[in-house]
């Protein structure tokens, strides 16, 4: 399992020599939300999976 919060997105690597395969699997929630904090995209499968492109911007410490 993969925490949430944390501050890299998390992803699987084959260092191995051979292949392999691996199974993922989901709920197929209805407003599921994608996204992919290191190109700054976000899916937003709720308004037919559309793409969206954001700038983070990083809140002060007193907000």
């Amino acid at each position: 399992m993969f925490a949430t919060g944390t501050e890299e997105a998390h992803h699987i690597e084959n260092t191995a020599k051979e292949s392999w395969r691996f199974l993922v699997f989901g709920e197929r929630n209805p407003h599921d939300v994608v996204v992919y904090p290191e190109h700054q995209v976000m899916f937003l499968k709720g308004v037919g999976f559309k793409q969206v492109i954001y700038r983070y911007v990083k809140r002060q410490e007193n907000e």
